[in-house]
């Protein structure tokens, strides 16, 4: 019944602008439980903690952009350990050694979970790290060449050397270097909201069996997921200026 917005394709400012729009049409609701009026409140003062972190950010923009360049990396990186796990489990036995010589070197860095989740700075060097053993170490190159993923290092080094860039761009701009990951916990903080309100919407629409406002609500949110969702696809990345 209630669409689901893919809260990690927006940007800081479109996300402030969706929780709080969401909250209001909930709020101008009647006859919703209490409980959902609970948990609503809760995402209204998520969206307001995010507002203020924003608005003291004088590098907004940037700020954006880095969440943008730090997802792309990872999802680099993660695509191509996926893609050593299915060459080690494939038909392909001839692949095998080449794909688990490429898992082991993940596990050098912690697996691909270490590798990608830790702080900025850290996982910068780590994949320098990481690139430069591929690239260097002949038995690694002979599997990446053999396995046809020499491309994915490539796009992975690029992607690392974008996302250092605009860190270094944006530290010049503000003393609060700790800002990006203050907002990607309230960000964090408002999906889990958010998805505990849809689905007590979603199970209090069921039990209502057809009455009470439920249906009305949910065709009035599904109408704000559809804008904000087009409204993001216009552009796939954010500007850089605030």
């Amino acid at each position: 019944m209630y669409q689901r917005i893919v809260l990690s394709r927006l940007t800081n400012a479109v996300a402030i602008r969706f929780f709080k729009r969401t909250a209001i049409l909930i709020n101008e609701t009647d006859e919703l439980p209490a409980a959902i009026v609970d948990e609503t409140g809760h995402l209204l003062s998520i969206a307001e903690a995010m507002e203020t972190l924003f608005l003291n950010d004088p590098a907004s923009g940037l700020t954006d952009v880095l969440e943008f360049a730090d997802s792309r990396r990872d999802r680099l990186a993660s695509s191509l350990h996926d893609m050593c796990t299915g060459y080690s489990r494939g038909p392909e036995e001839s692949k095998y050694p080449f794909a688990n010589a490429l898992l082991r070197h993940f596990t050098v860095y912690g697996g691909v979970r270490d590798l990608i989740r830790c702080d900025y700075d850290t996982e910068t060097t780590k994949l320098e790290n990481f690139i430069t053993d591929c690239r260097e170490k002949p038995a690694l190159r002979a599997a990446l060449e053999a396995l046809g993923l020499t491309a994915w290092i490539d796009a992975i080094a690029a992607a690392n050397e974008e996302f250092e860039t605009v860190h270094q761009q944006r530290t010049r701009n503000t003393a609060d270097a700790k800002l990006p990951f203050k907002m990607l916990a309230k960000r964090k903080e408002g999906k889990e909201c958010y998805d505990d309100l849809i689905d007590m919407l979603d199970g209090a629409g069921k039990m209502a069996r057809g009455t009470g406002p439920f249906a009305k609500l949910a065709a009035r949110m599904n109408e704000l997921v559809d804008e904000m969702t087009e409204k993001e696809a216009r552009s796939e990345a954010p500007a850089t200026s605030a």
